[in-house]
């Protein structure tokens, strides 16, 4: 098989064993969770999208498209990856208060200190990710990535059962999160080296900067939805609008 049907035949199976987990996975939890509690969590993953458009910062992209990578510079994005992710991680804990007050919701607290989390992992999967696509190595990618989304939606239905409320599905994202890392780092290239470094942080800034504002605009739009309907409405709204969409 050639590696164009190869990447082909993989994207497939991957779309649609996504949409298959989709299909079980969000009627059980319609079933379970309260249009209030899907509310309570959409509203902090709104305010976690933006920071994840600030986390890539076109460092994926960059590791795929750059035409001399050199081993330093493949540790230059993953040190740039840390340096971003654990500073918005951070940030996130310290904005859950304020935000979680400003929606009068002390659940928004749990949820965003939760879903800030990933952010402290994500970096370790996302260089190894990008040079398995760089490499075309399209079937161990979309292998690391079915079993996180299935991780994920094991966790989310087996949580949500046992009564964990709004926090089954932030819990269930960490654990979809650190599949990935741990899968990602037994398809480690060798020869990239370990540690993170800083020494070329000016190529990888430059590559992704224009990118990452035009990204955050798109996301600003598709989540202002969740952003009004929750402060306005109430968080039953903002639930329902996200099982109609």
């Amino acid at each position: 098989m050639s590696i164009l049907r190869k990447s082909f035949a993989w994207s497939f199976a991957q779309r649609y064993f996504n949409l298959a987990l989709s299909f079980i996975t969000l009627p059980v939890l319609s079933r379970i969770l309260t249009p209030e509690e899907v509310g309570v969590y959409s509203v902090g993953v709104a305010f976690v999208a933006l920071a994840h458009v600030v986390r890539d910062f076109g460092v994926a992209d960059y590791i795929i498209q750059e035409r001399d990578l050199t081993r330093a510079r493949i540790q230059t994005a993953f040190g740039v990856s840390l340096v971003i992710g654990w500073t918005i991680g951070v940030v996130l804990f310290a904005l859950s208060v304020p935000i979680s007050v400003l929606y009068e919701e002390p659940g928004l607290r749990d949820v965003m200190r939760v879903l800030g989390l990933n952010f402290f992992v994500i970096p370790f999967s996302l260089p190894v990710l990008a040079l398995l696509r760089r490499n075309m190595a399209f079937d161990v990618r979309a292998r690391v990535t079915m079993a996180s989304s299935f991780a994920h939606a094991v966790a989310s239905i087996g949580l949500a059962v046992a009564g964990f409320g709004y926090m089954s599905l932030a819990w269930a994202s960490l654990i979809g999160v650190l599949t990935t890392a741990i899968l990602a780092a037994r398809h480690r290239p060798s020869g990239i080296g370990v540690w993170p470094k800083l020494v070329e942080w000016r190529r990888v800034a430059s590559f992704g900067g224009i990118a990452t504002v035009r990204v955050f605009l798109d996301v600003v739009g598709e989540r202002a939805p969740d952003f009004v309907l929750g402060r306005m409405i109430g968080f039953s709204a903002v639930g329902l609008y996200s099982r109609g969409e």
